[in-house]
């Protein structure tokens, strides 16, 4: 993830765009200014980025539940004369027969096409007491028999990696705990039903316990889905920002949380911090930062509001009656004191008069972006804990506020959830990665609440040797690593870590006396490390080493001499 600072840049690039326009308007139109509508409309484009937004819905019912239609029947009236770009059907799963998920399955085969429509399937946990969730992209699935409770279904979906939806929370207060926090399935429940069929985010029955849950920790996007029961569609619309019409790609920007929820049907929001679109978390952040937003619709924006922790407006900008206000941007800036989250909340005016509420308004609101401060968050990408070898983990709190810590490790084979633990003022606590992880290629995540100080030891041979490294606070496409010795008995291994949620390809460089040699090319997956042993490449007592990658990642550099009696071990550089 880049740094805050890099809004700087996307900052002057967007400002260089409107000075582009503004001189043609002048060189080629001398007789008449470009219109705010004209600059709007191409600060939209140049803050899309090539991206699409496309429009359907994530929750519907067949007659394999309590719906209309069968599956096939559901997926031409959706493709057909809904209009959607994407629909899943998600029967209640108590209801369902292995067949009746079988032929979903087959459908969703025939009627997608990419670039087209996307058919896909997926199921609703359904309970009476603990609430009803939708979860996507598996092969079977569970109902409320075999999963009875929260704890069950929040494990079945981990252990399928599977992506889920709180639906229709404000139902009953008491649906899903409270919205009580879960580690293990943070990564997988990242969707939040802001509307849910005629109830729209206008309304805000569903809207007002967002940020409850937000504010618990998870981190959701919100939908607006149709939820119907019979071949009627209602105005509000899930958008899914993508740069493709796929399964796949659908499903992994859902799982990226760049999802926006719309009362409207055809609504286009843009709200990105630098290059960072929605549903994004922003590392090392400075005191100040930049959002931008650009929204475009047939009807004209109402108001722009800028909401934070406890749904506060942090900001928020007018447009009056009469103002042509159906393309506008804005770049609202805030302070950053602390971790925390903002998303954008669109209100226009109705005058298609196709809101189902018959309100007058419509809302749009679009998954938040974290802001995480330095100090929050640190990478260790070295890390063993198999064939003899220790690996701790040193955190430190050094201010006057208690910190909530939570470790994740990351292995060749992808992330282990560590342990959490709670930090008081001015105190140290050490977390041993072996009762969690066994592994040789383990890296560690540690995430805070509060500026904290993370260092990593390693020992072998019953502690007879050891080695020892301070952490970094966020992770770069370009490491350098001046030592290194290959000869002589010496052993060198750089150790990269990718904590992103998206593959990393890496190339290392390892440099000489005698110059540049070319080392191993690799796909590092998300939440990842892998260890590369400089000495199949090159023999030498001098061997400095670079790292490369499309992402950012973190790169670290661990030296072993004398059958490994002895060792050292340092953290890269980060480069520009």
């Amino acid at each position: 993830m880049k740094e805050c600072r890099n809004s700087r840049l996307r900052s002057s690039l967007f400002a260089a765009v409107m000075s582009s326009l503004l001189l043609a308007a002048v060189f080629i139109c001398p007789v008449s200014v470009l219109s705010a509508q004209t600059r709007d409309a191409a600060a939209f484009a140049a803050l899309s980025d090539g991206m699409q937004f496309y429009f359907g819905s994530l929750h519907g019912h067949s007659l394999y539940s309590d719906g209309t239609g069968f599956p096939a029947q559901v997926f031409t009236w959706a493709r057909d004369t809904a209009g959607f770009d994407f629909y899943v059907v998600t029967d209640h799963s108590q209801q369902l027969t292995q067949a009746e998920w079988d032929d979903t399955g087959v459908q969703t085969g025939i009627y997608s096409i990419d670039g087209s429509f996307v058919a896909m399937r997926g199921f609703e946990w359904s309970h009476a007491t603990y609430g009803h969730i939708n979860v996507f992209g598996t092969v079977d699935y569970t109902d409320t028999t075999a999963s009875p409770d929260l704890g069950s279904i929040y494990g079945w979906i981990a252990a399928r990696d599977a992506l889920a939806q709180f639906n229709h929370p404000a139902r009953k207060t008491a649906y899903f705990e409270g919205f009580a926090y879960d580690q293990a399935v943070s990564d997988n429940l990242c969707l939040y039903e802001t509307g849910n069929g005629p109830t729209g985010n206008i309304d805000e029955a569903h809207y007002e316990r967002y940020p409850v849950a937000l504010d618990q920790g998870w981190r959701l996007a919100p939908t607006n889905n149709q939820d119907n029961h019979s071949l009627h569609a209602y105005s509000n619309r899930t958008v899914i920002i993508s740069p493709q019409l796929s399964e796949d790609a659908l499903l992994d920007a859902l799982r990226k949380r760049r999802v926006y929820s719309s009362d409207d049907p055809d609504m286009r929001v843009i709200f990105k911090q630098g290059e960072h679109w929605m549903g994004s978390v922003v590392e090392d952040c400075k005191e100040t930062v930049q959002f931008d937003v650009a929204v475009e619709d047939d009807e004209n924006i109402a108001s722009l509001e800028l909401v934070t922790a406890g749904g506060v407006i942090a900001a928020r900008k007018d447009f009056g009656f009469g103002e042509d206000s159906k393309k506008v941007v804005w770049s609202p800036s805030v302070g950053v004191q602390g971790n925390g989250y903002y998303f954008l909340r669109v209100v226009e005016r109705d005058e298609n008069g196709d809101d189902d509420t018959g309100s007058g308004f419509q809302v749009a609101v679009t998954a938040p972006i974290w802001l995480e401060v330095k100090g929050t968050n640190w990478y260790l990408a070295e890390g063993c804990t198999a064939g003899g070898f220790e690996t701790w983990v040193l955190v430190q709190n050094p201010g006057d506020s208690p910190a909530q810590v939570t470790l994740t490790f990351m292995t060749e084979n992808g992330p282990v959830p560590g342990p959490q633990a709670t930090l008081p003022p001015a105190t140290r606590l050490s977390f041993n990665a072996g009762q969690f992880v066994n592994s040789f290629h383990v890296s560690t995540k540690v995430d805070s609440d509060q500026p904290v100080v993370a260092e990593r030891a390693v020992y072998w041979g019953n502690r007879t040797g050891g080695h020892d490294s301070i952490g970094v606070t966020a992770p770069a496409q370009l490491w350098y690593l001046a030592e290194g010795c290959t000869a002589g008995g010496f052993e060198t291994w750089v150790l990269v870590q990718n904590p992103g949620d998206s593959p990393a390809q890496v190339t290392l460089t390892f440099m000489t006396e005698n110059g540049p040699v070319a080392g191993p090319q690799a796909t590092l997956p998300p939440a990842t490390r892998l260890s590369f042993n400089a000495g199949q490449f090159v023999n030498s007592f001098h061997v400095s080493t670079q790292v490369e990658s499309d992402r950012p990642i973190v790169a670290e550099r661990a030296v072993y001499w004398g059958d490994r009696t002895e060792g050292h071990d340092s953290i890269g550089f980060p480069g520009d």
